[in-house]
């Protein structure tokens, strides 16, 4: 199911089309030729004869809760007898190659200090804990998007007194999230800033929602529609969901 949906991706035609997903006022330039995160969800679907098929019912080019799934591994198996062989890795992965792979993509060749994980609000997201999590196994900060300052083309972020140039974001920035607050203007603070991204923030809309009712012909796949395009709805709404573009953790669903 993952396999089919990732060839979808890298369709040119759908990547056409994912194009359109950014608000030009929120496009950023200095995107990555291809996104370092995709992180794709299924429902457990009742299929034919009592078989458990999955259905695509999220997408996103943007990290989920890595370190947080990396300590409840281990918190899991120091409680109760799991057999070695059974693993949450894939790709004759383990859990040091998977970590120095993590560590490698979001620190790149930088100091810690100088790479930040940044949220609106990190202190009062559902993912705080992985927030911690991260910070310490890489020693980043979670930083809000508040506390960002820009002097020129530098980002600083203020620690103990001190203002620390960014030259890293591990972006976890729910960007409409931050986008509904009347104190931030975004593009102008990170419109042509000296700073890497991982990942871009383009990304964030790209591959989202946004592609469910343009991937509804692959098999894993639920029938979607965009609600401005629908001219008559279902008569069994029941079995519907309507879901926002962008949001994530349930957020206007």
């Amino acid at each position: 199911a993952a396999a089919d949906i990732i060839r979808r991706l890298q369709s040119p035609q759908l990547a056409a089309q994912a194009e359109q997903a950014v608000p030009a006022a929120q496009r950023l330039s200095g995107e990555e030729a291809h996104p370092p995160f995709i992180n794709l969800d299924f429902a457990l679907a009742a299929g034919p004869e009592g078989s458990i098929v999955p259905r695509l019912i999220e997408l996103q080019a943007f990290p989920t809760t890595f370190y947080y799934e990396m300590m409840l591994d281990e918190k899991i198996r120091q409680f109760f007898d799991i057999p070695a062989a059974v693993t949450m890795y894939f790709n004759r992965l383990d859990r040091q190659r998977y970590g120095a792979m993590l560590r490698r993509l979001i620190l790149g060749d930088h100091d810690p200090e100088n790479v930040i994980l940044l949220d609106y609000r990190p202190e009062r997201q559902k993912t705080r804990i992985d927030f911690i999590c991260t910070e310490q196994a890489l020693g980043i900060r979670p930083i809000g998007v508040r506390h960002l300052r820009r002097r020129g083309r530098k980002l600083f972020y203020p620690h103990h007194e001190r203002w620390i140039p960014v030259s890293r974001i591990y972006n976890r920035l729910i960007w409409d999230e931050a986008g509904r607050d009347p104190a931030l203007d975004l593009p102008a603070l990170f419109g042509d800033a000296e700073v890497e991204w991982v990942s871009h923030p383009n990304w964030f809309f790209k591959i989202s929602k946004y592609l469910l009712p343009l991937l509804s012909d692959s098999p894993y796949c639920p029938v979607t529609h965009f609600l401005h395009e629908l001219t008559a709805g279902p008569e069994d709404l029941e079995n519907y969901v309507l879901k926002p573009l962008y949001s994530f953790a349930g957020k206007g669903v």
